[in-house]
């Protein structure tokens, strides 16, 4: 579609739409948009109730999920923009190198089995990494000005750490479950800038050359009341490590 507007409204269903300069698929309540493929110019809007499963955004294309939208799967090229307003959702996203995903106040992005982050992610919202999901992170930043949460309560659930990444924005990455771990392999270094790393479960692993530099504004707290946090990683630390409850802390 190049130029003009095409709407997929309840019980509507789009398959294979390759959406160019000017174009624009509106995916209303009830409507589904299947392997969307979005080019420069051209912008995939996901209404509420509306769903996109999966979408591909190239150089130069949007994608926009407003309030109640749903997009399941979406790749972003280089290049490309994916935009998740607040109440919109979006799961299993794979953000390439020099792709953007800017997850906005109010806005969900669920790992549920695995979500990567090569790119740019600007997450102001909530990224829900849920129980025996991995959320990669192999962008040298990660700006989290809202909350990353780690829901590993049965299962293994990470966020891993694939180059040296820094992590900044202010926000909280909070770990709940003794089944959450963050980590890195081949000799990565994790720096939090300012962010609240908080909760229970493990950062590093035994054997690992994770390492974790927590800057003058960075915080490390286990407050666990059930669990404690396993502080595993090499640690450089110009900020906070603290443990505030009788679980709180294990450093090994």
């Amino acid at each position: 579609l190049k130029g003009g507007v095409e709407k997929v409204t309840s019980g509507g269903a789009s398959i294979d739409v390759a959406l160019k300069s000017g174009g624009t698929e509106i995916v209303s309540a009830g409507g589904v948009a299947s392997d969307t493929n979005v080019s420069s110019g051209g912008a995939l809007v996901v209404s509420s109730g509306g769903t996109a499963d999966p979408s591909t955004i190239f150089s130069g294309g949007t994608e926009i999920v407003s309030g109640h939208g749903f997009d399941a799967s979406a790749t972003v090229f280089g290049g490309g923009k994916l935009f998740v307003r607040s109440g919109g959702s979006a799961v299993d996203i794979t953000i390439a190198s020099g792709g953007t995903a800017i997850n906005s106040v109010g806005a969900n992005l669920d790992a549920v089995v695995s979500a990567t982050d090569s790119g740019t992610l600007v997450n102001s919202g909530a990224v829900n990494v849920r129980n025996g999901g991995t959320l990669t992170v192999g962008a040298a930043t990660l700006n989290n000005a809202g909350s990353i949460n780690l829901l590993g309560t049965f299962s293994a659930t990470e966020l891993l750490i694939e180059q040296n990444v820094t992590l900044s924005g202010g926000g909280t990455v909070s770990m709940s479950g003794n089944q959450s771990l963050i980590t890195g392999g081949s000799g990565f270094t994790l720096t939090n800038v300012n962010n609240k790393i908080i909760g229970v479960g493990g950062l590093g692993e035994l054997g690992s050359a994770f390492t974790i530099n927590n800057e003058s504004s960075g915080v490390i707290n286990g407050n666990g009341t059930m669990f404690q946090m396993e502080l595993v990683a090499s640690v450089t630390n110009a900020g906070l490590i603290e443990g505030t409850t009788s679980r709180g802390l294990f450093i090994h």
